[in-house]
C-alpha cells in the first residue's frame, strides 16, 4: 500500500456549504493554489500576490466553499483534476514510495489528517508521525500539499479519494497493513505499483482470497469494466490513473495467481457474454460458467461450484447488490457485493467517537453548533471540528449529509430521533422528494439539479418547500431526519447491510 506523511496537520474546517453553481476558478484564486501547492505560507503567498494576509485566508476560504474541500490540501488536490492550468510536469525522478507510503499521500489529498492515517492503517501515534516523516523525506518534501502535488505530477495518486473509499479499500487486519508495508527491493517494484495507483491494495484482495477454494464471479460486475490494460503498459510503467485495472478483473487475476479455479454466473439477459468477459481481458479465466434461468436466479451459483468440484460453502462469490439475494440463498462462504459504478465494497464503516455520535444526533435534531456546544458544555470550535471530522470519515460536504449517512448507516440511536416526528408531515411531491434524495448525498448546484430534471431555481424553491413541510424549526437538517424516519423519503438506494456504498 502507500502511505504518505506531513508534519504539518490539514486544518479541520467549518462545514463547507453546498456549491450553488459549477465550480469557476478565478485568476487570483488559481494563483493562490498554484503558491499553496508549492507549500508557500499565507504570508508568502501575501506578499507574492500584494494581498493582505486576511485577504489570502478570505481566498482560501472561498476556495474551499466553492470546491466543497475540508482543507487546502485537499482543495488543491481536487482543483488539479478539473484545472488544466494547475497541472505541471514532473520535475525529476518519480519518488520510490511503497504501497503503505502512497497510501498516506491518498489519505492527505482526501483531507486527512494525521489521525486519519492512524485510523485507516491501524497504527499508533508514534508510528503515524514516523511514516509521515518518512514519507516526506522520500518525495523530499516539506509539507503534506508538497507531497500531494509531487504524488499528482508523477501520477501515482489520482487526486479524487475520499476517506470514505480509502476506509473501504484498506485491510482490516493490522498485521495485514503491515505486512505489504516494505519498501521495495529495487526498481523493477515501481511499475507494478503504477499499475494500481488509486484502487484497492492488491493486500485487501488477496486477503478475501486467503481461505476459500473458488471464485464465482457474476457476469454483470465486468459491465463497466475499462479496457485491458496490456502488459507493456505494466512493465513501462505508464498506465494512466484513469485505465487502472478494474478491481473484479484483479481479484479474478489474484485469484488465477493462486492457483484457485473461477467460474462465471451468466444473467438471463445476456446477450453476448463471451464479448463481456473478452472485453474485459477475462476471455480465458473461466473455467466454469453457467446461464441463470428467469424463474431461478439461485440455482446456478450452486450449480458453478459444483462443475469446479467444490462446494458453495467454500467459494466466495462476488455479484451486484441486486444479485445478493440470489447469491446468499446458494450459501457461499462470503459475498462481495459491488455498486453501480462497480467498485468492490466491504463492510468498513468508520467508526464514531462518543462525542462525534452525540454532535450528530444533535443536528439531526436541527440544532446550531452554538446549541449543540450549549448543551454538550464544549466550545462552537469543538463541535466545528468534530462536524469536519464526520464530513472527512462520511466522505460528505455538509451536515446535512452527515446527518443522512449516520441515520442510513446506524451510526445514531434513532429512538429519540423518532419523537421528533411531527405528527402530520405534509405530502411532498416528486420534485421534492427528488431534491430531498440529491441533498442526501451530493451538492444542490445546477449540475445536480438538472439530473433530476429541474433548473437551478425549481430544484431550490423544491427544497425550501419541503424542509416547510417536514421541521416546524424550518431547519434542513431536522427535514432530512424527518424524511428518512417518517419513510417520506424512498431509502432503496442504500447498500445492503454489511456492505458500504463507494
Amino acid at each position: 500500500m502507500n502511505t504518505h506523511k506531513s508534519t504539518n496537520t490539514p486544518e479541520a474546517t467549518a462545514d463547507p456549504a453546498p456549491r450553488k453553481r459549477p465550480v469557476r476558478l478565478t485568476r487570483r484564486q488559481l494563483d493562490v493554489l498554484r503558491m499553496a501547492g508549492r507549500g508557500e505560507t499565507t504570508e508568502q503567498i501575501a506578499r507574492a500576490l500584494d494581498l493582505t494576509m486576511p485577504g489570502v485566508a478570505e481566498r482560501v476560504k472561498r476556495l474551499r466553499f466553492n470546491l466543497g474541500a475540508v482543507n487546502r490540501i485537499h482543495a488543491f488536490a481536487l482543483a488539479w483534476n478539473t484545472e488544466p492550468s494547475l497541472r505541471t510536469a514532473p520535475s525529476g525522478k518519480a519518488p520510490d514510495l511503497t504501497d503503505r507510503e502512497v497510501l498516506v499521500v491518498r489519505i492527505w489529498s482526501a483531507g486527512g489528517t494525521r489521525k486519519d492515517v492512524e485510523r485507516l492503517l491501524h497504527i499508533t501515534t508514534d508510528a503515524a508521525k514516523a511514516l509521515e516523516t518518512q514519507v516526506l523525506r522520500a518525495t523530499s518534501a516539506p509539507k503534506a500539499v508538497v507531497a500531494v502535488h509531487t504524488g499528482l505530477e508523477h501520477r501515482l495518486i489520482s487526486g479524487t479519494d475520499t476517506l470514505a473509499s480509502l476506509a473501504a479499500e484498506i485491510p482490516q487486519s493490522p498485521s495485514e497493513a503491515e505486512s505489504t508495508g516494505d519498501r521495495p527491493a529495487g526498481p523493477g517494484a515501481r511499475p507494478a505499483r503504477a499499475s494500481i495507483p488509486s484502487a484497492a491494495p492488491t493486500g485487501h484482495l488477496a486477503n478475501q482470497l486467503r481461505t476459500t477454494n473458488g471464485l464465482i464471479v457474476h457476469l454483470d460486475t465486468m459491465a463497466d469494466m475499462p479496457p485491458p490494460t496490456s502488459l507493456a503498459e505494466i512493465l513501462n510503467g505508464t498506465l494512466a490513473v484513469q485505465r487502472a485495472p478494474h478491481v473484479v478483473g484483479r481479484l479474478v487475476h489474484q485469484a488465477l495467481a493462486r492457483g484457485i479455479p473461477c467460474a462465471l454466473v451468466i444473467p438471463p439477459t445476456a446477450t453476448d457474454p463471451a464479448r463481456t468477459a473478452e472485453a474485459a481481458g477475462l476471455g480465458s479465466a473461466w473455467s466454469a460458467a453457467c446461464h441463470q434461468t428467469a424463474e431461478d436466479g439461485t440455482t446456478a451459483y450452486a450449480k458453478v461450484a459444483l462443475d469446479l468440484g467444490l462446494q458453495p460453502d467454500t467459494c466466495v462469490v462476488v455479484c451486484t447488490a441486486g444479485e445478493a439475494r440470489h447469491a446468499l440463498e446458494a450459501g457461499p462462504q462470503k459475498l462481495l457485493v459491488t455498486t453501480e459504478k462497480s467498485a468492490l465494497v466491504r463492510a468498513a464503516e468508520p467508526p464514531l467517537t462518543w462525542r462525534e455520535r452525540q454532535i450528530a444526533e444533535q443536528c439531526a435534531l436541527g440544532r446550531t453548533d452554538e446549541q449543540i456546544g450549549a448543551e454538550l458544555k464544549v466550545s462552537q470550535f469543538v463541535v466545528s471540528n468534530d462536524l469536519a471530522s464526520m464530513r472527512r470519515k462520511f466522505g460528505v460536504r455538509d451536515r446535512v449529509q452527515v446527518v443522512a449517512h449516520a441515520i442510513r448507516s446506524g451510526l445514531v440511536d434513532t429512538a429519540g430521533l423518532h419523537e421528533t416526528v411531527p405528527n402530520e408531515i405534509g405530502l411532498l411531491d416528486d420534485a421534492e422528494r427528488a431534491v430531498l434524495q440529491l441533498v442526501a448525498t451530493r451538492a444542490l448546484d445546477a449540475a445536480g439539479a438538472r439530473e433530476i430534471g429541474l433548473t437551478y431555481r425549481e430544484a431550490r424553491n423544491a427544497h425550501l418547500r419541503a424542509v416547510k413541510k417536514l421541521s416546524p424549526q424550518n431547519s434542513r437538517t431536522h427535514a432530512m431526519t424527518v424524511a428518512l424516519l417518517s419513510g417520506a423519503l424512498d431509502d432503496s438506494r442504500l447498500a445492503p447491510k454489511g456492505a458500504v456504498s463507494l
